[in-house]
């Protein structure tokens, strides 16, 4: 066989266990790294502004989207609170799940035969380029595959060692998993019996003992969490914000087949995405093959298992039982599923098919029983474990030789992950990717302007991380008018180079301050400033004013010319309550001569440093007012109804001309 071959000439020449301990200590070391470095993601920042840094992230008291992984925020939100608001803080969580991760891949993989399959199926596991990434995130997805992985290595642990502590660490680790990732529901269900099943046979054998009273405080636990979630998954079901799939895919392998092909390893070539799913599709009908035979042979007692080979026994279609007498096909069958039960070596080959093949039907379940749609890329990111794993204990119970020649396919694995790794950038969101550097270069180069007085223009996903930066990092910079197509009104321009390939002539006014490379993102600065022009000046009284308005008034409904004309609005102040303000905005709405609003400009209080602008001069652009503009009306928009009190407060339009 080539890989027993190969496996012993791996043992003369290195220590493989060495080998297996080193890929897990270097990739440990590659995603705290890559913690340390990506640029922030959108996500992350909506997860940290809604639910982290604000503590509400309990279903029944936060804002009700599945953004909010619950367990990733309930950790970031303590981590954050013990070491500080940084990137690497709020990722810490992710980032400690892989080392759980890494050490119950290692664990598990003590379970096959063979050193150079070990080798294999680790560095499948641990080397997945894509896979891996979200262990380096504030997102739940990572986390909860740290956890879920390791409820199954305390499973195969359990069948090793009896000790009662291990179930009860199986079932915990099981119900936070679900916590960290609702998308895990129908693979909890899978584990959990499984569990259900090691425990029963426990009490079948042993009787009941007190350590059993913490497997039932356990249980108690892990279903008041199903139940918790279950309903939070319907309700987010029902709220519209279930982000489970797209509806523009069109079926099971379009939805999660091709995407994930694609999260895993940046490809959408589908004629790779045919061949695997054909490599899948043989294994599942051999191994379906095999264990049917087997059941209808007298599965467990016949020695068709590798350990049981010690005690080979007749593969006939019957039975003996221990007095002699033998048993017709139909008690022959419930014997067979009695030894699935109640015998310990089916289970260690058992439970990774169980997981692959019972996710899949979960996935239909959901999708034709509660007209859920199939999830695609990240959201079915835990069925690339369950296939390697499905792959690798199959081989184990088929044990055919060209099947397992063909895990050297797996090799491939560790071979893109060389050609691919980074430290610097997401290639998920390659295009939200651009570090604090482009937010300083717009400091540095602006500083004829008062501070916030600039204008800067770009695509919107872009404004999440240059918030961020601005208010932890940069301060004291304007925030991007998030327009999806920038004109030449503006002083800066945060554009991909896709677009300005398309029209390069457009933007013959600008310099290229810096451009990333991996996003292709560029940072533009226009030569000739744009010309300010005074155009209308407002000081609120000097006195303090303190109310708890919903609206608060800077600019009454203003009648003047201003169709397709471009503003920058100046709103300055103190206020005494910076707390207060947080869930507050700038607003200037643009009305038609039927009094009906045409537009919305919008700058959220909350994505500036106020804790450390006390006073701030707020920057607001309105490019290219639209034609049927009448009238304007600009406020702060308190919609918490909070008592706020601002003292110095102040407005200046200026016209932008070129």
């Amino acid at each position: 066989m080539v890989l027993k071959k190969v496996s012993g000439h791996l043992k003369q020449s290195i220590n493989a266990n060495l080998l297996i301990y080193l890929i897990g200590a270097c990739m440990i070391i590659y995603i705290a790294t890559r913690a340390i470095f990506t640029s922030v993601l959108e996500d992350e920042i909506i997860t940290s502004d809604s639910y982290i840094f604000t503590g509400l992230f309990f279903p029944w008291n936060s804002y009700v989207d599945a953004n909010n992984h619950i367990l990733n925020s309930i950790l970031s939100w303590i981590f954050t609170g013990i070491f500080g608001n940084s990137l690497f803080t709020l990722r810490l969580a992710n980032v400690l799940s892989f080392v759980l991760y890494t050490i119950s891949v290692i664990g598990i993989s003590k379970s096959l035969t063979g050193s150079f399959k070990r080798l294999i199926f680790v560095s499948s596991m641990l080397m997945a380029a894509g896979f891996i990434e979200f262990f380096g995130y504030c997102r739940g997805y990572g986390l909860s595959m740290g956890l879920i992985v390791s409820s199954v290595w305390m499973v195969f642990e359990y069948l090793r060692n009896r000790k009662p502590v291990l179930i009860i660490l199986a079932i915990l680790l099981n119900a936070l998993s679900i916590a960290a990732n609702l998308n895990l529901l129908p693979s909890f269900l899978i584990i959990a019996g499984f569990i259900a099943v090691l425990w029963f046979r426990k009490l079948r054998s042993e009787g009941f003992k007190s350590s059993d009273w913490f497997v039932i405080i356990s249980w108690v636990f892990t279903i008041a969490i199903f139940i918790v979630l279950l309903k939070h998954s319907f309700s987010l079901l029902a709220a519209g914000k279930l982000y489970y799939g797209s509806p523009l895919q069109s079926g099971f392998f379009e939805s999660v087949f091709t995407t994930n092909l694609y999260m895993l390893f940046f490809t959408g070539n589908r004629t790779l995405a045919i061949i695997l799913a054909a490599f899948i599709l043989i294994w599942v009908f051999a191994f379906g093959f095999v264990v049917i035979k087997n059941i209808l042979t007298g599965w467990g007692k016949s020695g068709v298992l590798p350990e049981a080979k010690k005690h080979p026994v007749s593969q006939s279609s019957t039975l003996k039982m221990q007095d002699g007498k033998v048993l017709s096909k139909v008690r022959n069958i419930k014997a067979s599923f009695n030894y699935l039960l109640f015998e310990t070596k089916p289970l260690t080959f058992m439970i990774f098919p169980a997981l692959f093949l019972g996710s899949i039907a979960g996935i239909y379940i959901l999708h034709y029983a509660f007209n859920i749609r199939f999830p695609e890329d990240r959201t079915s990111l835990y069925i690339y474990p369950w296939a390697i794993g499905f792959v690798f204990f199959a081989s184990e119970y088929i044990n055919s030789r060209i099947f397992n020649t063909s895990l050297l396919i797996f090799l491939l694995v560790p071979v893109d992950f060389v050609t691919s790794a980074n430290i610097s950038y997401s290639r998920h969101w390659y295009y939200e990717h651009y570090d604090h550097s482009f937010v300083q270069l717009v400091k540095d180069s602006s500083k004829d302007k008062l501070p916030g007085n600039i204008t800067i223009s770009g695509y919107k996903i872009h404004q999440k991380a240059w918030s961020y930066y601005v208010r932890y990092k940069v301060s004291g910079v304007n925030l991007p008018d998030f327009v999806n197509f920038p004109d030449n009104k503006s002083d800066y321009i945060l554009i991909s180079d896709t677009h300005f390939k398309k029209d390069a002539t457009f933007f013959k006014d600008y310099t290229t301050l810096a451009a990333e490379e991996a996003s292709g993102l560029m940072i533009l600065k226009r030569n000739i400033p744009v010309n300010r022009k005074l155009f209308l000046r407002k000081i609120l009284p000097e006195e303090s004013i303190t109310t708890s308005s919903e609206y608060i008034g800077f600019l009454m409904d203003t009648v003047f010319t201003m169709q397709e004309k471009s503003f920058v609005c100046d709103v300055s102040f103190k206020a005494d309550t910076l707390q207060d303000m947080q869930d507050c905005s700038i607003k200037a709405t643009i009305w038609n001569s039927k009094h009906e609003s045409v537009r919305d400009y919008m700058l959220r209080l909350g994505d500036l440093s106020l804790t450390t602008k006390p006073e701030y001069n707020y920057s607001l652009s309105l490019i290219r007012l639209p034609a049927e503009a009448h009238s304007m009306v600009i406020y702060l928009h308190n919609p918490g109804k909070k008592e706020i009190t601002l003292r110095s407060a102040a407005l200046v339009l200026w016209e932008l001309n070129d």
